[in-house]
């Protein structure tokens, strides 16, 4: 069995995401094959677009049985953006039959990559190096003020880079690779956001099973 998901991200950094939603359905729904598709902003997204704007067209451009829906928590606070999501949702005719589930990281997603230095370092291009990361106690990488600033420091580290290698070293580019290179994310379970997205996904996983049944 097949299940298709599009993951909808506030920039093209939230790629990242795609193997964490991947693994997390992949879990909870053994039997099924999953393929997800990150819906590309520059595709989505126009002057003045509102967020249920980009849902339409993301659904529209990447058809799929779940839509995911990415938002920061930031300063607003997960609950709040988990209003403005469902809100997204209700204002598009139609859209309201589609499966979505929220994904909301305390801050910024990159916060939920801290935990593997095996792929950070791997990452970074660099997978032998032995210089000390510091990476974060996984119970407080909610608490980070700027975790995509902290992935990049620790990936510039990695590298082992020096002077003008370490100037051109894209750390941005690097960190969209760190994902890539974690095989499994129970670590996270133990960051609240986390298990709220987890919430979602089993919920979804039995609804689906239940429509397999009835079907």
């Amino acid at each position: 069995m097949h299940l298709t998901f599009t993951l909808r991200g506030d920039g093209p950094g939230d790629r990242m995401l795609l193997p964490v939603v991947r693994w997390t359905l992949s879990v909870a729904l053994p039997e099924f094959e999953i393929h997800g598709e990150f819906a590309e902003p520059a595709k989505i997204r126009r002057r003045g677009a509102t967020l249920h704007d980009e849902l339409r067209a993301a659904i529209d451009l990447y058809p799929c049985d779940l839509l995911v829906v990415h938002r920061d928590a930031e300063k607003e606070g997960p609950a709040v953006r988990q209003s403005e999501i469902a809100n997204a949702i209700q204002a598009v005719q139609g859209l309201e039959e589609i499966d979505y589930i929220p994904i909301v990281p305390v801050r910024m997603a990159e916060a939920w990559f801290l935990i593997d230095e095996a792929a950070i370092r791997r990452a970074s291009g660099n997978p032998n190096g032995t210089m000390e990361l510091n990476l974060p106690a996984i119970k407080t990488l909610e608490e980070l003020p700027d975790p995509k600033q902290r992935m990049r420091d620790c990936l510039r580290l990695a590298s082992g880079l020096r002077g003008r290698r370490l100037k051109r070293f894209d750390d941005a580019y690097s960190a969209l690779l760190v994902s890539d290179f974690i095989n499994e994310y129970k670590a996270l379970k133990s960051l609240v956001a986390y298990r709220h997205f987890t919430t979602h996904i089993e919920s979804f996983a039995t609804k689906v099973r239940c429509d397999h049944r009835c079907s």
